[in-house]
């Protein structure tokens, strides 16, 4: 058997209030730069129980924070580096949004800079509001 799990990333907040006070929350660099921290700690944490994949999303401009993100690429980069054993990828790629050329480049450096420890999943893309922009 096999153990996944799966971040949401979100921006942070105490409350719906800080949450709309602070909106669009997105922008916050410092409650990013907090988001980003709490991926990397709870993959880390993932690892140490014995996970044995970390998956998070991809969504791209919603500013409300809830569903935040961009490019999978950095988050894949950034958290296989931080690790050592556990495989890590998004669930998914949104593929209206990629040049299959570039992402299957991209995949392939990734697996190899991490000795095999990069997953690849794959998504429809179904959210107009930032397929359609992209």
């Amino acid at each position: 058997m096999k153990f996944v799990f799966h971040i949401l990333p979100a921006i942070p907040t105490n409350s719906p209030e800080e949450r709309e006070r602070l909106a669009p929350i997105a922008h916050n660099t410092e409650k990013t730069q907090q988001m980003l921290d709490e991926m990397l700690d709870i993959t880390q944490y993932c690892e140490d129980l014995g996970f044995d994949v970390v998956t998070y999303s991809e969504h791209h401009f919603y500013t409300e924070g809830g569903e935040a993100g961009a490019s999978p690429t950095p988050h894949l980069i950034r958290l296989l580096e931080n690790t050592k054993r556990i495989k890590i990828g998004p669930l998914g790629f949104a593929l209206p949004t990629w040049d299959p050329i570039r992402l299957a480049e991209d995949i392939a450096w990734a697996d190899q800079m991490s000795k095999g420890r990069t997953i690849c999943g794959l998504a429809r893309g179904l959210f107009p509001r930032w397929v359609n922009v992209l």
